[in-house]
């Protein structure tokens, strides 16, 4: 067995969605760029060409741009420069104009030497569509060429006798819906192998060949259904590096030596050391062999669980392998009917958490988890949880050992099917995100800095704190109440805060006592493709693609911003909580302050949840917005809600967009809007007493939301031992009505909630909504003796 120390940078990174920016970047050709030296690279999308700098997911230590030139077509080129220590792996890129931040594209760094697709740099002089228009490569190097649709890319080697040689293509981890096939053929286009895809990759691959022959062989790349766009680029890497894609143990340790083996590389390993203080969730690993002419790229995951390789034979419950908590467990099924079984000592009431891992480690497991109590009976049974593999946590009835059985579903097997289950007592966490991974803030005012959190266990105030970036960012309150679970901070520019793109974390810690016991860096989801989405028989969008949402890790932990220089305007919101009644509208006040001098129009679009389109459904609430030349105060918008709104809250944007030459400059706001039937039946708020053996008149309200004033009908639900009309209306106009209620003799004593159900019709559309009517049945007060005697 060789053994290869390899080195790592552990590093902290910063990315998240949507502000208004004007840019959208389609394409990144070449897609790859080699470290170590320095990459013209083409940018093609729309409103690229007043370009500020570029933001990419790796410190600018390690990639920058050192030259940017825009044509009179609209392309624009970038000069980007990657030091010799940058990773290798996918990472994330914007464009900062003077409107704002571009979406991410993502774009891989490699060792191999970059060969461009001649047809797609000449199209009118070259064309590699054909066997016998093949374009030779020598290799190694990695060819960066674009599937367009019907496309198929031919490309030809000379290999010698036994040669093997390892082929991968990067196209669908780019973010597009690629799905490459590498078929070889021989020097007389006879077929020799075909390669789909490999777990791990997503719709990408990455296999060996040996060639029994030397001589001339032809390599044809095409998407597997032959479409394509002009925008799907992709990187073919041909030449002799690792075709691991799974490392065992899959996790490490900051600041410990870890030693990794590679189930589908023989007698190979490697130690990796992260430093102590990496606070990253997951590194790419460069892993290179002796003689290899490049390296290949593996996610590691980083945490602080200690590591426990599987010790076969385990396939028995009798065999199980005893494991404690805070562990994580790295085993594979090693061929089909392969059952792994493990045990846990546990006192009663202990809750733990179970996660297993396969997708994400670049195995092709699917693993069903299994849990027994100390008396063998199935306590739960989970295999994937939406998207991920399984994930569930137990609370021990009672003290002993429970038994965790791991099974592939379809019962294959082989040394690539490799798991992680990691094991942990369920402690105090919080989990934040946000929905923005871009923000443009003008200096001397705000943004809003969106942030969710989750907590387990964690009670009170919650601290946020801005990471990475200089002095003069700031948070006008950086705490999150205890009873908020939906905060929206307020992101500064002070003046001195030079213009330019930074990276920024935002940490959300519990802090008892001087001490943080529990923290979170807010995750984002940004979008690469402009169409995220799969698409349904019919041509709707549903879930977004695998590719969207297994992004790098270092797109997802960092929020780009870029601080523009002082605007002429700004506004805020005098209403921050509206109410809309389903099918009426509501209007919404704001001022607006201009600058002296300044008498460009400002205009104002509101968006979010119903004000959104959705999937085929078109906005369900419209807002009405005038637009503004000079300051005012109170000025009106209008929301109105349409056919078929959902009843719900959500946070709704509001941003003033204006221009100042070509400069498109967009400034935002937010309020809470609350969606909500337009009236909702009840009684008294706090129960009214009623006798038994007596008659008592209650109140009726139809607490009607403004600008409903119609006629509510109401049915009341049974009640016991009273009698009340069985039908009620409030008339157009009157807030409420007086009914009787006729407490039997026999009534039982105690607290009645007494069903109101209500209809009406709100702009020609019927309308239901229940309330309650509640009512407390108490006895009659007792006579004295006095009283008996005079009867």
């Amino acid at each position: 067995m060789t053994k290869y120390i390899v080195a790592i940078l552990c590093l902290i990174a910063l990315t998240a969605e949507r502000t208004e920016a004007q840019a959208f970047i389609e394409q990144i050709h070449p897609g790859v760029v080699k470290r170590g030296v320095t990459t013209r690279i083409h940018l093609v999308g729309t409103e690229l060409l007043t370009p500020v700098d570029i933001w990419t997911s790796l410190p600018t230590d390690l990639v920058h741009q050192v030259g940017m030139e825009a044509d009179d077509q609209g392309n624009m080129f970038i000069d980007l420069e990657v030091s010799e220590n940058a990773p290798l792996g996918l990472y994330g890129m914007r464009l900062a104009t003077d409107d704002g931040l571009s979406n991410v594209h993502l774009f891989s760094i490699d060792d191999l030497e970059t060969v461009l697709e001649e047809e797609y740099v000449s199209p009118k002089e070259h064309n590699n569509g054909k066997l016998e228009l093949a374009q030779p490569i020598a290799y190694p190097a990695t060819v960066a060429g674009a599937i367009k649709p019907t496309d198929v890319d031919y490309y030809s080697i000379e290999v010698t006798k036994g040669e093997t040689l390892s082929f991968e293509v990067v196209g669908n981890r780019l973010g597009k819906a690629l799905d490459p096939v590498v078929t070889i053929l021989d020097e007389k286009g006879k077929f020799v192998v075909s390669r789909d895809n490999d777990v791990g990759l997503l719709f990408d691959l990455r296999f060996e060949h040996t060639f029994e022959k030397a001589g001339k062989y032809f390599l044809r790349l095409h998407d597997s259904r032959y479409v394509g766009s002009q925008h799907w680029s992709y990187s073919f890497r041909i030449g002799k590096f690792p075709i691991a894609r799974v490392a065992i143990p899959s996790a490490v340790q900051p600041g410990a030596s870890t030693k990794l083996g590679f189930p589908q590389v023989a007698d190979s390993q490697a130690e990796l050391l992260l430093p102590a203080d990496c606070d990253r969730s997951t590194v790419f690993f460069d892993f290179k062999r002796e003689g290899d002419d490049a390296s290949t790229w593996l996610p590691i995951s980083v945490n602080n669980n200690k590591n426990q390789l599987e010790l076969e034979p385990n396939d028995k419950q009798e065999s199980a392998v005893a494991v404690t908590l805070e562990t994580n467990i790295h085993g594979s099924f090693k061929d089909d009917q392969d059952w792994d079984w493990y045990s846990l000592e546990l006192q009663k009431g202990i809750t733990v958490d179970l996660k297993v891992e396969t997708r994400n480690i670049g195995s092709p497991a699917d693993v069903e988890l299994t849990i027994y109590d100390p008396k063998g009976d199935v306590v739960k049974r989970v295999d994937d949880v939406g998207f991920e593999d399984a994930i569930t946590s137990f609370t021990s009835p009672e003290e002993g050992t429970y038994y965790f059985k791991l099974r592939e579903v379809v019962q294959h097997g082989g040394e690539a099917f490799a798991y992680r289950l990691e094991i942990n007592a369920l402690k105090t966490a919080i989990k934040a995100t946000s929905g923005i991974g871009r923000i443009a803030v003008p200096i001397g005012t705000w943004q809003p800095l969106p942030i969710d959190v989750d907590r387990s266990r964690v009670a009170g105030d919650l601290t946020v704190q801005l990471l990475g970036v200089p002095e003069g960012f700031r948070l006008e309150s950086n705490v999150i109440p205890a009873d908020v679970t939906k905060w929206v901070g307020r992101l500064y520019i002070d003046d001195g805060v030079s213009t330019g793109v930074y990276a920024m974390h935002v940490n959300v810690q519990q802090i008892i006592e001087g001490e943080v016991k529990a923290e979170s860096y807010a995750n984002t989801q940004p979008l690469v493709d402009r169409i995220p989405t799969g698409r349904g028989p019919h041509g709707e969008p549903f879930e977004l693609r695998e590719d969207q949402r297994r992004l790098p890790a270092s797109l997802k932990d960092q929020i780009a911003v870029l601080v523009t220089p002082p605007i002429p305007f700004d506004f805020k919101v005098n209403t921050p909580d509206v109410l809309l009644a389903r099918y009426q509208h509501v209007e919404f006040k704001f001022d607006v302050m201009f600058d002296e001098g300044f008498q460009q129009p400002v205009t104002f679009e509101a968006r979010g949840g119903e004000l959104e389109q959705d999937r085929l459904r078109a906005p369900r609430v419209i807002a009405a917005i005038p637009e503004v030349t000079q300051s005012v105060s109170d000025l009106t918008g209008t929301l109105t809600s349409g056919v078929g709104t959902n009843l719900l809250s959500h946070r709704v944007t509001l941003t003033g967009s204006t221009t100042i030459g070509d400069r498109v400059i967009n400034l935002t706001r937010t309020f809470e809007l609350k969606i909500d039937a337009a009236f909702k039946p009840s009684g008294m708020q706090d129960p009214v007493d009623i006798t038994i053996g007596k008659e008592t008149m209650l109140e009726v309200f139809a607490n009607r939301i403004d600008p409903f004033i119609g006629e509510v009908k109401l049915t009341t639900g049974d009640a016991n031992g009273i009698t009340l009309p069985k039908e009620i209306v409030i008339p157009e106009g009157a807030p409420s009505v007086k009914i009787k209620a006729v407490v039997a003799e026999d009534a039982p004593a105690g607290a009645q909630n007494i069903a109101l159900n209500g209809n009406a019709t709100v702009d020609k559309y019927a309308e239901a909504s229940n309330g309650y009517l509640k009512v407390t049945v108490v006895e009659p007060p007792a006579e004295d003796d006095a009283e008996k005697g005079k009867e």
